[in-house]
Order: C-alpha cells, then structure tokens, then sequence
C-alpha cells in the first residue's frame, strides 16, 4: 500500500484501447460528485427513515421524551467529531482491504486529491467483475449497514444512548458519503458481465473478457 497526492494515477503499462479493453460509460468525477450528493441525501434519508421505526432513541435521544444528561452530550458531541474526522480514512482503509492481498502491495493506492475534495483508494491491478463490486460495497455495508443490529439492540436494551446516537450518526454519515459508491456499483454491474474483469487507468473504468477465463 502507498499513499499518493493528487488525481488518481494513471499505470504507464496499461493501454486499454490498445489491449481490447472496453470503457465502462460513466460521466467525469465533476459531474460524478453532482449526481451523488442527491443519491446519498436519498440513501441516507431512507435509512433515517428505517432506523427512527426500530431504534427511535438513537434518532431522538433517549426515545422518550427526556434529554440526554450533560455526560452523555459531551460523549455524544466527542463521537460525532471522532465520526467526522476519522470515517474518511477508515471508509477507504475498507476499500483497500477488499483489494488482493488485503491492499498489502504496491498495487493500493491510498489517494489524497485535494483540488477535488476528494479521499480515495485505487488499485493498479486487475479485478474480477464480483471482487470489483465487493471493494465498492464494502465501507456501505462495513460502517452504515453493520452497525444497525447494535443500534436496536442498545435500542432495546435502554441503555449507553450516547453510543447508540453515535453509531446512527456514523451509519447516517457514512451512507451519504458512500453514495459515489452506490452509482458505481450500480454502473458497473449494469455494463459489466458477470465473467469479466475489471481494471482502472486513473478515474476511468474498464472490462473485458479474460481469454483463458481465469479472473
């Protein structure tokens, strides 16, 4: 794994157009960021929605009706810091442990491309179409869907609501911010047979069909 600033680099050995390398059909990383702010709005408001039926309390409190105690606020506004700070990074330590080798080679790319606001893991390598979804997926259902069954158990248990609310906000945050995600799953599994593999040049996406059929 090695870090990299800036826009995401391109592998000097891959020629894609040269190789028979076919371009998945999504819009530039401008235009990418306009169409995933109100994705996740809609993402994340349907798990607001989900999570204020079976665990009310960490969306309203202690649930009924009385205010968190002053410890329980300090906790509470601590977390949502920690949340703040530190789910960018650990959402895209996620990604590069789904990669080969756990992201243990040269190949993960932990990027930083401060001009676009943007926080990134990439990998040089060939995927396979399933390994590609799952790197994709995985920071979703790593810190937005995870959490939810200890939401509703703390829920129902009636106590620690200071982590419970905590683990709504970084599920809620999370769902928002893995909204690019969600479009490139969505994408990808559109365009991309099941037997494919997959590889990136910079922020563009390419398939083809393995000759040998091994992915």
């Amino acid at each position: 794994m090695r870090v990299h600033w800036g826009a995401i680099p391109a592998a000097a050995d891959f020629h894609p157009e040269a190789d028979g390398w076919s371009p998945i059909r999504e819009p530039s990383p401008v235009l990418m960021q306009f169409i995933a702010v109100p994705l996740g709005v809609i993402v994340a408001g349907l798990m607001a929605g989900v999570l204020y039926f079976i665990a009310p309390r960490g969306m309203c409190g202690n649930g009924n009706g009385a205010s968190l105690q002053s410890s329980e606020i300090t906790v509470v506004f601590g977390s949502m810091m920690a949340v703040l700070v530190f789910f960018i990074p650990a959402h895209e330590i996620i990604h590069a442990l789904v990669h080969p080798a756990r992201g243990r080679t040269d190949k993960t790319v932990i990027g930083i491309w401060l001009s676009r606001l943007l926080f990134y893991a990439h990998y040089e390598g060939v995927l396979s179409r399933t390994r590609f979804l799952a790197v994709l997926a995985a920071p979703f259902v790593v810190l937005s869907l995870c959490p939810i069954p200890l939401i509703v158990l703390m829920d129902v248990w009636g106590k620690w609501a200071a982590v419970e609310m905590s683990l709504t906000v970084l599920a809620l945050v999370n769902a928002l911010a893995s909204a690019g995600d969600v479009l490139g799953m969505l994408l990808s599994a559109w365009q991309v047979p099941a037997a494919a593999v997959v590889r990136n040049r910079g922020w563009r996406t390419y398939w083809k069909l393995p000759v040998d059929g091994s992915r």
